[in-house]
This record gives C-alpha cells, sequence and structure tokens, in this order.
C-alpha cells in the first residue's frame, strides 16, 4: 500500500471513531435559526420599560455593592419607601407601585425604627419579608406566588445576595455559579417586567490603588457583573458622611451621584457636585495660604491699581507652613499645586496668579486683586 492510501486510511478510520461535533446525532431534529429582518424589528412595539426609580433603577437586575455598614440597608429603605409612595428619591422622579424588601438581616424593630425615621407614613404599597429563602429551597416558586397575588408590583430588593444563593459544590466553577444564579433572577425579572435588586458586598482581599477600577473589587466572579444589567458601587469612606455612587448598565447612563447622610432624618440627600467640587476648592490648603497671605502682607499698587505681591516661591512655602498650610517640601511642590488651582483661585475668589516669575535671584509668582483681568 502506498503511503498516500495509507494516509487516506487514517484519516478515515480517524473520522469513522471520532465523529465531527457539529453533526447531530441521526433522527436528531436540525435546529432553526429564527431570523428577524430589521424592518420587522423595527415596526415591533414594546410596552414602556417599567422604571422604579428614573436613570438609576429599571426593570431587570440591578446589583448594589458596597462595603458592610457604610449606610446601603439605609439607602435600599429609603429607595423602596419612595417608590412605594411615588415621591422622589435621591431627587429623581420614582414610578409608584408594590415594592417588596426581603430584608434578611434586619428584625422588625430595626426595620420600624428605620422606617419611622425615614418616612413613617409609607403605605402599604412597601412589603417586607424577613426569612432567607434559597433557590436551592424554592426561592423563585416563592417569587412566583409573591407577584401573582401583587400584580402591582414595580420592584423586588434582595438584602443580601448571599442569603439568597443556592449551596456551592466544592468541584463547581465560581463563574459558571455566579451567570446561572444571576441569569435566573434576571429571568424572573425581566418576565414578570420588574425590577430586581441585590444588595452585594467587596472583597475585602481586592485591596485596589486609587486609579483602579473599583468595579474590579466586587466580591465573586465577573459573572456577577456580567449578567447583571446595571451595577452600582456605594463609594464611601468610614469617616464620612459623604459616599458617591457610581453606575454602570445596559440601559441607564449618567454621571456619578453624590450624596451625603443626614443621621438626624436617617436618610441619604443629593448633594449638588459644584457645592462639593467648591467645598473642596475652599478646604484646598494652598487656597487658604493664598487667601491668607494677601490678607496678613502689604500689597504693592501696580500701574493700573491693582494691588500686586510679588512673593519668592520657597518663602511662600515656608510662611504657608508656618501658619499651618502645609504647601510641600520644596518650590517646585508649591508651584504644581498653584497650577492645579490657577483657574479656580480667580473663578471663585477673583484672586490672579501668575507663575514662573523671578523675585530677586529666586523662583517666585505675583498675586493680583484689581479690576478683573484675566490671569
Amino acid at each position: 500500500m502506498s503511503e498516500t492510501s495509507k494516509l487516506d486510511t487514517f484519516i478515515e478510520d480517524g473520522f469513522k471513531i471520532h465523529p465531527a461535533k457539529d453533526i447531530p446525532p441521526a433522527g436528531k431534529q436540525v435546529p432553526v435559526i429564527e431570523d428577524l429582518g430589521a424592518a420587522d424589528l423595527l415596526s415591533k412595539e414594546f410596552p414602556p420599560m417599567v422604571e422604579p426609580v428614573e436613570g438609576l433603577i429599571v426593570e431587570g437586575e440591578t446589583l448594589l455593592v458596597g462595603k458592610p455598614k457604610i449606610g446601603k440597608s439605609i439607602l435600599v429603605m429609603q429607595m423602596c419607601a419612595c417608590v412605594a409612595t411615588g415621591k422622589p428619591f435621591l431627587g429623581r422622579k420614582t414610578q409608584q407601585g408594590t415594592v417588596l424588601y426581603m430584608a434578611l438581616e434586619d428584625g422588625d424593630r430595626r426595620l420600624q425604627n428605620r422606617l419611622q425615621q425615614i418616612d413613617k407614613d409609607c403605605n402599604d404599597n412597601l412589603r417586607f419579608h424577613k426569612a432567607p429563602i434559597t433557590m436551592d429551597e424554592g426561592l423563585f416558586p416563592a417569587l412566583e406566588d409573591w407577584i401573582s397575588k401583587h400584580p402591582n408590583a414595580v420592584m423586588v430588593v434582595i438584602d443580601t445576595a448571599k442569603k439568597v444563593r443556592g449551596t456551592k459544590s466544592g468541584r463547581a466553577n465560581l463563574y459558571d455559579i455566579d451567570v446561572d444564579e444571576m441569569s435566573r433572577l434576571k429571568a424572573f425579572a425581566d418576565r414578570h417586567h420588574i425590577a430586581v435588586v441585590l444588595i452585594h458586598h467587596f472583597n475585602k482581599m481586592r485591596q485596589t490603588r486609587k486609579d483602579d477600577d473599583p468595579f474590579e473589587r466586587i466580591s465573586g466572579s465577573n459573572g456577577l457583573m456580567g449578567t447583571a444589567d446595571t451595577t452600582i458601587l456605594m463609594l464611601r469612606d468610614r469617616d464620612s458622611n459623604n459616599a458617591v455612587l457610581t453606575y454602570q448598565g445596559r440601559d441607564v447612563f449618567g454621571d456619578d451621584i453624590n450624596i451625603s447622610f443626614d443621621p438626624d432624618s436617617l436618610s441619604w440627600q443629593l448633594v449638588d457636585k459644584a457645592a462639593i467640587q467648591k467645598k473642596r476648592y475652599s478646604d484646598a490648603p494652598v487656597v487658604k495660604a493664598v487667601k491668607a497671605y494677601v490678607t496678613a502682607t502689604p500689597a504693592l499698587i501696580n500701574g493700573s491699581g491693582d494691588k500686586l505681591w510679588k512673593v519668592q516661591t520657597d518663602a511662600f512655602r515656608e510662611w504657608a507652613n508656618d501658619h499651618g498650610h502645609y504647601l510641600g517640601i520644596n518650590a517646585g511642590d508649591v508651584t504644581r499645586t498653584l497650577r492645579d488651582y490657577q483657574s479656580d483661585l480667580y473663578r471663585h475668589d477673583g484672586i490672579i496668579v501668575r507663575l514662573d516669575k523671578r523675585i530677586g535671584n529666586a523662583r517666585g509668582f505675583h498675586i493680583v486683586l484689581g479690576r478683573g483681568d484675566t490671569p
């Protein structure tokens, strides 16, 4: 037998032993691709999307993620009460309807105390459930039964996701588990045209640098965020009443939401972003130093009648440090910081800073107060 014949026989036998996997077994029906033309797609009509919180919580599946004990549950109860009563939430319109809040980590006393402070006039559109039911124990039949009794439901909140997740096999792939469980919750939300919000936590072991993507800190695999329609991160420092909601989603778009916690009303309030930026400007050591310097030291009068200060950068740094406004360890630190705040000083306080001047034999800058000339 020739070498070519041997090769042909080997290939033929190989196909007999290992039949092509893309050929369906004998007797099994071949799947059909059910395509849809662009014109037909464009002619379809759909009901309006359910939007419990305008531009933030829409029908489908939402993950709300943050560190433990930073106020997520209070934020969620406030949101539930607003949707139940149709009141605005963080300055956004709500779609009034029945809400199920599965508060699986709280008792009646705590829930009552919170609700009395958040909205003591809340109505029975807000429903509570406290006993955990996992996916293995019949979560979905229970949700189907509840939804059948509340046809006006628009949102289900599960606090926390861990309390309803099923038992994981030691051999199971975490990504596959995350996708499977999230897909089942998403299918339930899509089927009933409601929003399902899952409260979740960051992974403590995933410490990120300031410039890293905070979404990478979500506990679990990428299957969680990949399956959810919307992911909202609640970012808050332990020693601050301020927090930021940053979000990504298929049907929601917008800038970060700056909020502040009011302990008296036990609620989160919307903070004007411009006000936050103005406070950050006012609190900056270099801004305080410049304003204190022009108040404490005599000025020259230039040819236009403006007040003028000619300042050596290193001398200004030492003066600022001595007066409690630490600006760094050398003149370069001061110059860089002044450059960062140069436009803000003029916009907010009419203070013109002209950099890169020579004062005697040293690096310096000019400060001008007068008729409002541009820097």
